[in-house]
């Protein structure tokens, strides 16, 4: 008689129901399954505040920085952060807004603009690398741009909700880019 304790424990993968093997796939039929790894500078909080802290005494003024992650968006709650910042800085002469972003809510990234301009007199928005989409519209608020050699802004794609659009799979209207917008010919002369 064994002791089932003493027993090796048998691989997880053999306790599983079987499964019926996939057939295997032809050359051209095969997916190329890697995912491109999109590497993301490590948060390094020390040197980031002393670098903060240079970049303040080289433009004279308050440096806010504004980083979305890939994967992230500008979106409707930012604002409101910006708002509670803003509100505990108070006004300034001159403030500088160092962006990084791939974009997202235009009307959020022009809510953001509006903020900041009720708190400093001159807005510089510096981009040291992507600044897309919704991005460039809070880019193009500022009253000059320092764009870093990696820095880039790019094409504004408006995005339209409005009831009348498509709808998904879930009978919810999806967002119609402006540039899928055809323009009718106007039926009376204008």
């Amino acid at each position: 008689m064994t002791d089932t304790a003493q027993q090796p424990q048998t691989d997880s993968v053999q306790n599983q129901p079987n499964k019926s093997p996939e057939p295997p796939k032809k050359p051209d039929q095969e997916k190329d399954t890697r995912q491109q790894k999109i590497r993301e500078p490590a948060i390094r909080l020390l040197e980031t505040q002393e670098i903060i802290k240079r970049l303040e005494s080289k433009f004279s003024g308050k440096v806010l920085c504004y980083y979305t992650p890939s994967g992230y968006n500008i979106n409707q709650s930012h604002p409101d952060i910006f708002l509670e910042q803003l509100r505990r800085i108070g006004f300034q002469d001159q403030l500088t807004l160092v962006v990084v972003s791939n974009g997202g809510d235009s009307s959020a990234s022009l809510r953001i603009a509006s903020i900041i301009r009720e708190y400093c007199r001159t807005l510089r928005i510096v981009v040291p690398s992507r600044c897309a989409s919704a991005a460039t519209v809070l880019a193009l608020s500022a009253d000059s741009i320092l764009m870093c050699p990696s820095g880039y802004l790019t094409a504004i794609d408006t995005s339209l909700f409005h009831g009348l659009n498509p709808k998904d799979p879930n009978n919810e209207p999806v967002s119609i880019s402006v540039d899928q917008i055809k323009r009718g010919s106007c039926p009376v002369r204008c």
